[in-house]
């Protein structure tokens, strides 16, 4: 059994929670437009469940033209650092970054470019925050950045989105993770299919 629960970018509960009870192996699917009142005010939903475990993940898409799915978070940031391991910021495409802080207390994350240039995000008390990173240089797209750390992100979870002008989107969780072996479960190099993957070093040497 379980509760969806929507909240705004400031953190306050907003629509009619969703009560959902799951059966073994079950599964249940929303559409937010469709089923949460007043779903244009919401800015992220917590699934809350008494008993029990479940998994999920989200899909955004603007039907025949974006469509991107990715795991819903399920452990929050215990770590200071959030990674951003790809940014794509240039005429063509642009890199969106979803924020949630999940503490009672507001915070203010610094943002390393891996340029040299730092930049401060703002973020109310168990509340969100959506920019491009467009946004953080007077609306200028950054062609020279391609990464950059988050710090003070102790609490802090969340996403980014690479859109493209030509209907292309993709996306990918943050997390403040690294490890010694990167593994890349599945390649695709023939029928028409390439793989793209990346491998990001956060350290100074």
């Amino acid at each position: 059994n379980g509760v969806f629960r929507a909240y705004n970018d400031s953190g306050l509960n907003v629509s009619e929670d969703i009560a959902v009870t799951l059966n073994p192996h079950g599964r249940r699917q929303i559409t937010v437009g469709d089923e949460f009142i007043g779903a244009e005010n919401i800015g992220y939903i917590v699934f809350e469940l008494d008993p029990g475990v479940a998994s999920g993940y989200m899909k955004l898409y603007v039907e025949g033209a974006y469509r991107a799915a990715l795991p819903a978070v399920s452990s929050i940031n215990t770590g200071d650092i959030l990674y951003l391991s790809h940014i794509a910021s240039d005429s063509t495409w642009w890199t969106d970054i979803s924020l949630l802080n999940t503490t009672s207390s507001p915070r203010t994350l610094d943002v390393e470019f891996d340029n040299g240039e730092t930049k401060t995000v703002d973020i109310p008390a168990n509340g969100q925050r959506v920019f491009l990173i467009s946004d953080l240089f007077d609306g200028q797209p950054q062609e020279n950045i391609q990464s950059a750390l988050i710090k003070d992100a102790n609490g802090v979870i969340g996403l980014e989105l690479f859109n493209e002008s030509d209907n292309k989107m993709s996306g990918v969780l943050l997390n403040g993770e690294t490890t010694s072996e990167i593994y890349y479960p599945h390649i695709a190099s023939e029928g028409g299919w390439e793989t793209g993957i990346v491998a990001y070093n956060p350290s100074d040497i």
